[in-house]
C-alpha cells in the first residue's frame, strides 16, 4: 500500500482533480504500474466501477439539464461545464484502468454495465427507456 502514492505522484504528476485546465493527455501513463491488479485489486477495480459511472456523465447531465430546466444558470452551468470535467474523469480512469489492467476488455465491461444501469435504475426509477434503446443493438 506505501507504493501507491509514488505510484499515483509518478502517473498524475501535476495534473491533479485540483488544477483548473487539466488533460488526459498531460498525464504520463506509461508510469502506471501494470501490476496493480495484484498489488492492490481492490483500487483497481473501484477505478473501473468509477471509470463506468463517470463515463455516463453526459446520460446524467442530460436528466439534470431537464430537471433544473427552469433554472437557465444551472442547466448551462451544467451542460457547459460539469458535462465535459465529468466526461474526461471517465476517459481519465480508462485510459488508467487499460494502463493498469491491459487484459480487461474494457469496452465489453462497460456494455455489461449499461444492461444492469439499463435494467435496475433507468426502467425502474427514471421510467426512461428510450433513452437507452441503443443498448439493444449491443
Amino acid at each position: 500500500m506505501d507504493d501507491v502514492p509514488k505510484n499515483l505522484d509518478a502517473v498524475f504528476g501535476t495534473a491533479t482533480a485540483t488544477s483548473a485546465n487539466w488533460r488526459t493527455e498531460n498525464i504520463d501513463f506509461t508510469a502506471v504500474n501494470e501490476h496493480m491488479q495484484v498489488t492492490d485489486p481492490v483500487m483497481l477495480w473501484l477505478a473501473t466501477a468509477a471509470s463506468f459511472i463517470e463515463s455516463a456523465s453526459d446520460i446524467y447531465t442530460e436528466n439534470l439539464v431537464e430537471y433544473f430546466s427552469a433554472d437557465a444558470e444551472i442547466s448551462s452551468w451544467l451542460a457547459s461545464q460539469w458535462e465535459p470535467e465529468e466526461l474526461q474523469h471517465g476517459k481519465t480512469l480508462r485510459t488508467y484502468v487499460e494502463a493498469a489492467w491491459p487484459e480487461f476488455d474494457w469496452e465489453a465491461a462497460l456494455r455489461v454495465f449499461w444492461r444492469i444501469t439499463q435494467s435496475f435504475v433507468v426502467l425502474k426509477y427514471w421510467g426512461l427507456p428510450w433513452r437507452w434503446s441503443w443498448l439493444r443493438a449491443a
